[in-house]
């Protein structure tokens, strides 16, 4: 949970908490229009921050697998045709994304950071410390192209160019089909989304319109009905967000 909320900005984390608290106590007073009823939603916020902390982190995952494969790209052109070290294709490839992203950029910052540390300490190897940064990071596909970056550089050097082209192929492939899926799981999730607040919007305008026609469900047995409703609508909502996240992941 520490490296999901560490890949969420501090405001953007404080934001999320208040409007999920306000969102929650909303739909509690559309529900019940009672404030201590309405204060009993109030917990349910705790599952939305937890949903946005998760997006986020995959959000981050997503930056960061990108930025990767561009890198990647870099590095096989420097590479490509050439006898040069690893070492200096790799300060070659962080030069040229200094041309394109600012030095506070995610990945860009970390790859100056070993470019830095190889060259004020030559004793230090390159394929230790993407390593590190890759175990960091909890993206498979990079942990895995560090191990075998590992393997090459302490058996057979000659064979990293055509690794680091191969992952640079695979790479973009696992990217652009990525994409079309989450483009098709994010239209899905929006419907979904305004289908679980089409109750709450409903029976806000009819208490709005005609107040008279809800005022039995808010006394008596009619909150049991309400309480019915709104358990239904939140086990509906986290249910399907379930479905939701398995596959935007995917």
């Amino acid at each position: 949970m520490k490296s999901a909320i560490k890949n969420c900005s501090i405001p953007g984390l404080v934001i999320s908490i208040i409007a999920s608290i306000a969102a929650c106590f909303g739909i509690g007073m559309v529900f019940f229009d009672n404030v201590a009823f309405a204060l009993c939603t109030v917990p349910f916020a705790a599952y939305l921050v937890l949903k946005y902390i998760k997006h986020q982190n995959a959000r981050y995952k997503r930056l960061m697998l990108e930025r990767f494969r561009l890198f990647i790209g870099y590095l096989n052109a420097s590479l490509q045709g050439t006898a040069k070290p690893v070492e200096k294709a790799f300060s070659e490839a962080v030069d040229e994304m200094r041309q394109i992203y600012s030095e506070k950029d995610i990945f860009l910052r970390h790859m100056i950071i070993i470019q830095k540390t190889l060259s004020n300490n030559m004793s230090r190897k390159i394929e230790a410390e993407f390593y590190a940064f890759a175990v960091g990071t909890g993206i498979s596909d990079i942990i895995d192209f560090a191990g075998v970056l590992v393997s090459c550089k302490n058996t057979n050097t000659s064979a990293i160019s055509k690794v680091i082209e191969l992952v640079d192929e695979l790479i973009g492939e696992k990217l652009n089909t990525q994409m079309d899926f989450r483009a098709m799981v994010q239209e899905n999730a929006m419907v979904f989304n305004i289908m679980s607040l089409m109750p709450t919007a409903f029976i806000a305008f009819f208490n709005a319109t005609m107040q008279d026609y809800l005022s039995p469900l808010y006394s008596g047995k009619g909150r049991i009905v309400m309480i019915a409703g709104l358990a239904f609508n939140i086990a509906s909502y986290i249910i399907g967000n379930k479905f939701i996240e398995r596959y935007d992941e995917e």
